[in-house]
């Protein structure tokens, strides 16, 4: 891989970081607003639409909490990514140590495997998941 190249991953994940971390903070500042809005939900005062809305409320809520976890693997896995191009092992798949390819590369910077180290890791945790 070319020093070109190698900055322009190091770019491309530094500012894949800074808006995952924006997005991170506003997904946990929201969730967190209408969890506490819950509570006011079953007092004495609440009339029977509120059941409703409160499902919908909740429904929000799950979507938020897990885009969160995705998004916070997600900044997790370009975090270290970055640390592998300063360590010098940037491109090189974790598992196997071949390099991966720069078209793996484009459409995940932040990958850790190679195509078939990643495939043969889905297959065996579909096998253990399936048992």
């Amino acid at each position: 891989m070319t020093q070109k190249q190698m900055h322009e991953y190091r770019q491309e994940l530094l500012d894949l970081v800074r808006w995952l971390r924006r997005e991170v903070r506003a997904i946990r500042d929201g969730t967190l607003l209408a969890g506490q809005s819950h509570a006011s939900v079953g007092n004495a005062d609440a009339v029977p639409g509120d059941l409703a809305d409160m499902s919908i409320d909740l429904a929000r809520q799950d979507t938020e909490i897990a885009l969160h976890a995705t998004e916070s693997r997600i900044l997790n896995e370009a975090d270290e990514a970055l640390e592998r191009i300063k360590n010098g092992s940037y491109g090189n798949c974790q598992e196997c140590g071949r390099g991966m390819s720069t078209e793996r590369l484009e459409v995940i910077p932040y990958t850790p495997y190679c195509v078939t180290c990643a495939r043969n890791m889905e297959t065996q945790s579909n096998t253990q998941a399936a048992v």
